[in-house]
């Protein structure tokens, strides 16, 4: 799946290093969503679905978001209400379509519309330092994480509590695992 996430992206236009946010909890589908944007070479934002619409837009606007995942129609409702005033926002996924059936916008979709998309052509060549994803910190501000800073964050989380030359030898493993997943 996210290799379809990824294709569907480049397919309405998201280009490497642009961004792309998920409004929604985590979930298996925003797991899938946040690899394929990772793969697809665009940074992945992570907006709080407690938010209120203003800050949700505020957050678009900043990084110049192309697409939304939007998890259900609390969060479309959010999107719907900020969009006019997000000029780089190209369209608007929504995971959970549930009392959405009769909804029809040209710039909004069901996850699984989007997924349908035909393979996009080419691969697209990621670098440990191109950036991967923006961090909110507890003051509000963006801080951007590179793929290898997440590698070495998840690599990390694997090894605590393991002595320190073993811990070595994990990150590195888990570091190797995961370049090869992407790939």
């Amino acid at each position: 799946r996210r290799l379809a996430v990824a294709s569907a992206l480049r397919d309405v236009g998201v280009e490497k290093g642009q961004t792309v946010a998920i409004l929604c909890d985590t979930t298996p589908d925003a797991v899938y969503i946040d690899l394929g944007i990772l793969t697809a070479g665009a940074v992945s934002l992570a907006l709080d679905p407690e938010d209120e619409a203003d800050k949700v837009g505020e957050r678009l606007r900043a990084t110049k978001c192309r697409v939304l995942f939007a998890e259900n129609e609390e969060q479309l409702d959010k999107a719907l209400a900020i969009r006019e005033s997000c000029p780089d926002l190209l369209r608007v996924v929504i995971l959970d379509m549930k009392g959405l059936r009769d909804f029809q916008d040209a710039g909004c979709e069901s996850l699984r519309t989007f997924l349908d998309r035909p393979a996009a052509s080419g691969s697209i060549d990621v670098r440990p330092n191109d950036p991967a994803a923006l961090v909110v910190g507890a003051d509000g501000s963006l801080e951007t994480v590179t793929h290898a800073d997440l590698l070495a964050r998840v690599a990390r989380s694997h090894t605590k509590g393991m002595p320190q030359g073993l811990a070595s030898e994990v990150e590195f493993a888990c570091a190797v695992d995961l370049v090869a997943w992407f790939r």
